[in-house]
C-alpha cells in the first residue's frame, strides 16, 4: 500500500488531497475486480482503503469535499458499464461482515424475524450473470455490470472455443425431453482448478501470457472480442424463475454443489465454527472463494428482510485474512511460447501459503519485474492470488542485490527484440511464431506482406502450426484474419485486398529454390549459408530425408556437433517436408542446361563494395550467394589465398587491398555479369 490510509485516519495537513488520491484509488481497485483486470491492490488493501474512506468521510472532511464516489453503495464503483441490457430486478453485491461481532450481529437480526437456520457456503469469486432461456433454449447472457444493467456476451459464452459447464445451450429434463419453458437463472461463472489450469495451458500455448487467476481468467475469457485458444469454464446457479422441477437438473445450484451447512442461527459459537472448518481445507477447495456467505434459509425470512439499494440485508459475507508467506528469490526463468514471446518465473525458497507450499511464481513481463524491484536475491513477500496461483506480492533489496537484466540473446545467439509488452526471441527453431516471420522474411521466402502481426495472428487463430501449414491457407480465410481492434473497439480484420496479396505471395514462395525452403524450416546450426551447402550437397530433399549423420559430415563446414543437430532437425521435420513436396514446394535443386552454369566451378568467390547501378544491383548479399553456388562456385565473405575471384564495387577497401596484395584476380561487377551471362 501507499500509505493513504494511515494518512487519511491521521488527519494530515493535505487531508483533502489524501482523500481525493484514496477515492481515486479505490474506483480503479473495484472497477480492475469487475472487469477482471489486475487490480492495484489486494482484497484485504482494498477492504482497509474502503474503512479510512468511510472513517474519514464521518469525522474529518468537511460535508462539501465528500465525493459521490458510489464505494458503499454502487454493486460496481469505478465501473463504465459497457452493455445496457437492463435487469429485471437489481443484481445485488453482498456486504461485508468482518469480526465475530459483526457475525453475531447479523445472526441476532435474522433471530429477530424468526428465522432458525443460517446457511454457511463458500463464496465464489467468479463474474455474476444472468442467463435467459426461451423454450429451454439459451438466448441471452448478460453480465451484473453496475447491478441495474449489464453487458450482453452471449455470443462470447456461447462460441465454439468456449465450454461452459452448468450452463447448456438447450436444456431437458431427466428424461430426454426437451423444455419448453421460459425462465432465467442467476449466478457465478467462474474457474474450477481443474478448469483454470486447462484454459491457462491452452493460453500459454497459444503464445499468450497466462492469467494471474482464475477471476481475471474467468472475465478476460469472457470478454474478449477474438479467441484462440480452449477454455473451460463452470456456472454454479444461486438464483431462478424455473417452474418445471424437471428443468432444474440440467444446471449446478450453489446450496448443493458448494457444499452449504445448514447450522443453528441461535448458536452464534456452531456458525463460527463452521466458518473455521471451512478456512482450514479452503485451499484444496475446487472452485476460486476468498471467504463465505451466511444467509438466511426461510424465503419468508428473506422477504421479510428485504434489500438495499446494493445488497440484500438477509446474507453477508465474510472473506478470510490473505495469507502471504515471505522468501528469498533465487533465479528469474526465462522461457519461449508460442508465438516467441519470452515468460519468465520467479524460482524462491519454497514456503508454505494457504495450506500449500510454493516456490514458483509467474513474472508475466520484464515491466512488471523492473515496476517491482525483483532481483535475484531479492527478499519477497508472495502469496496466492485468487488462492491458486502464486504471486509476488513485493520485494525488499539491500546492498547484496542488483537489478535484473533481461537477457538479449540466446544460447544460439539470436537477439530477442521487444514487440509491445513482450520480449519476443528471433530464433525460428524456439516458437511457430519467430519461425513464421523467420520464413518470410526477404532472405528466405520472401513473402510481401507476411509480417510480425500477420504471423501471430495466423499462430494464434490455430491456423498455422508449422511451415507447411502456410502453403494450406486461402484468401477466404485469410480475409477474416482478425488483426485485434480498431479504435472505435471494432475486430480489425486482413481484408479481401491484402488477404488475396499474401495468398499470391505464399504460392510464388514455393517457386524459391530448394535451399530457401531448408532454410525456412528453422533447423539450428543451418541458416542461409547451410541452407545453400546442404541443396547443393544433396540436390533433393528426399536425398536430405535419406542421409545419415556420416552423409552430412561430407558437407562443406559441417562438423560432428552439426551433423547432430542437423539429421536430428531434419527427422524431426520429417512430416513437413513431406508435405511441402506434396503441396507442390520446390523439392530439388534447379538444373541449369547452360554451358554457363559451370563457370565458376572450383572458384571461391568474394564480392566486396557497391554493387548500385550496376547489372548486380537487385541482387541482395544472400541472392548474390545464390547466384555464385548455381554457377558451380563456393561463395565466401572473406579475401584469403584460396580466394580466387574478387568482385570489387565501389568502395571496396581493405578486401581490394589485400586481393591485389595476393595477386588475386579482380573485376567489376558488370564484368562479373558479363562473364556469368547475365
Amino acid at each position: 500500500m501507499t500509505g493513504i490510509e494511515s494518512r487519511l485516519t491521521a488527519g494530515y495537513p493535505t487531508l483533502i488531497e489524501d482523500y481525493q488520491e484514496a477515492v481515486a484509488t479505490a474506483q480503479a481497485a473495484a472497477a480492475a475486480y469487475y472487469t477482471g483486470s489486475d487490480s492495484p491492490l489486494t482484497d484485504a488493501e482494498y477492504d482497509t482503503l474502503l474503512d479510512a474512506i468511510s472513517s474519514a468521510e464521518m469525522a474529518l472532511i468537511p460535508p462539501g469535499d465528500i465525493i459521490e464516489h458510489g464505494l458503499f453503495d454502487a454493486v460496481a464503483a469505478g465501473v463504465v458499464v459497457a452493455g445496457d441490457v437492463p435487469h429485471p430486478t437489481p443484481m445485488l453485491s453482498l456486504e461485508k461482515v468482518k469480526t465475530d461481532e459483526d457475525i453475531e450481529k447479523f445472526l441476532a437480526r435474522l433471530v429477530a424475524e424468526g428465522e432458525t437456520e443460517v446457511l454457511v457456503q463458500p463464496k465464489l469469486d467468479g463474474l455474476a450473470l444472468r442467463a435467459v432461456y426461451r423454450d429451454g433454449k439459451l438466448v441471452q447472457v448478460v453480465t451484473r455490470g453496475d447491478g441495474r444493467a449489464g453487458e450482453d456476451i452471449t455470443d462470447r459464452i456461447t462460441r465454439a472455443q468456449v465450454t461452459v459447464a452448468g450452463l447448456p445451450e438447450y436444456v431437458e429434463s431427466r428424461y430426454g425431453v426437451p423444455s419448453h419453458s421460459d425462465f432465467e437463472v442467476r449466478g457465478e461463472l467462474l474457474m474450477s482448478t481443474d478448469d483454470f489450469l486447462t484454459t491457462n495451458a491452452n493460453r500459454i500455448a497459444s503464445g499468450k501470457p497466462g492469467f494471474a487467476n482464475p477471476r481475471n481468467a474467468t472475465a478476460g475469457s469472457a470478454r474478449v472480442e477474438t479467441l484462440n485458444y480452449e477454455v473451460e469454464m463452470s456456472f454454479v446457479t444461486y438464483d431462478h424463475t424455473i417452474t418445471n422441477p424437471d428443468d432444474t437438473d440440467a444446471f449446478d445450484f450453489a446450496d448443493e454443489l458448494t457444499g452449504a451447512a445448514v447450522v443453528d442461527a441461535r448458536d452464534p459459537a456452531a456458525v463460527l465454527a463452521a466458518i473455521e472448518a471451512f478456512g482450514a481445507m479452503r485451499a484444496d477447495y475446487e472452485f476460486p472463494t476468498d471467504g463465505i456467505v451466511l444467509k438466511a434459509a426461510t424465503a419468508a425470512v428473506r422477504d421479510e428482510l428485504g434489500t438495499g439499494s446494493r445488497a440484500p440485508k438477509w446474507a453477508v459475507a465474510y472473506k478470510y485474512e490473505a495469507q502471504t508467506g515471505e522468501t528469498v528469490i533465487r533465479n528469474i526463468v526465462v522461457e519461449v511460447g508460442r508465438t516467441g514471446n519470452l515468460s519468465f518465473t520467479a524460482v524462491y525458497d519454497p514456503v508454505s501459503v494457504d495450506g500449500s507450499v510454493i516456490s514458483r511464481a509467474s513474472l508475466h513481463n520484464t515491466s512488471l519485474i523492473a515496476e517491482k524491484d525483483i532481483r535475484i536475491g531479492s527478499k519477497a513477500v508472495v502469496y496466492k492470488a485468487g488462492d491458486i496461483i502464486p504471486q509476488v506480492l513485493s520485494v525488499t533489496n539491500d546492498e547484496t542485490t542488483s537489478p535484473w537484466v533481461p537477457p538479449t540473446e540466446d544460447a544460439d545467439g539470436y537477439p530477442y527484440v521487444q514487440r509491445g509488452k513482450f520480449l519476443t526471441s528471433t530464433n525460428p527453431a524456439d516458437s511457430v511464431g519467430a519461425l513464421i516471420r523467420y520464413a518470410a522474411s526477404r532472405d528466405v521466402l520472401d513473402i510481401d506482406g507476411l509480417g510480425s502481426e500477420i504471423a501471430d495472428a495466423l499462430v494464434n487463430e490455430g491456423l498455422v502450426g508449422a511451415l507447411d501449414d502456410l502453403f494450406r491457407l486461402d484468401a477466404t480465410t485469410l480475409t477474416a484474419l482478425p488483426l485485434g481492434e480498431t479504435s472505435t473497439g471494432g475486430i480489425r480484420r486482413l481484408g479481401q485486398k491484402n488477404a488475396q496479396k499474401l495468398v499470391d505471395g505464399i504460392e510464388a514462395a514455393k517457386r524459391q529454390p530448394l535451399n530457401r525452403i531448408i532454410t525456412a524450416l528453422g533447423i539450428r546450426l543451418t541458416g542461409r549459408t547451410f541452407g545453400r551447402r546442404l541443396a547443393a550437397h544433396f540436390g533433393s530433399f528426399d536425398a536430405l530425408l535419406a542421409a545419415s549423420r556420416d552423409d552430412l559430415l561430407a558437407v562443406e563446414g559441417v562438423g560432428p556437433e552439426r551433423a547432430d543437430v542437423i539429421h536430428a532437425g531434419v527427422q524431426r521435420n520429417r512430416d513437413v517436408i513431406e508435405s511441402l513436396i506434396a503441396l507442390g514446394v520446390t523439392s530439388e535443386v534447379e538444373r541449369d542446361e547452360n554451358a554457363g552454369a559451370a563457370v565458376l566451378a572450383g572458384m571461391s568467390v568474394v564480392v566486396t563494395g557497391s554493387t548500385k547501378g550496376t547489372k548486380l544491383e537487385a541482387y541482395g548479399r544472400n541472392e548474390m550467394n545464390e547466384l555464385i553456388e548455381r554457377h558451380g562456385g563456393k561463395a565466401s565473405g572473406s579475401v584469403s589465398k584460396n580466394t580466387s575471384l574478387l568482385v570489387a564495387g565501389d568502395g571496396a577497401g581493405s578486401k581490394l587491398a589485400k586481393a591485389t596484395d595476393l595477386g588475386i584476380e579482380t573485376i567489376t561487377p558488370d564484368e562479373f555479369a558479363e562473364r556469368l551471362g547475365l
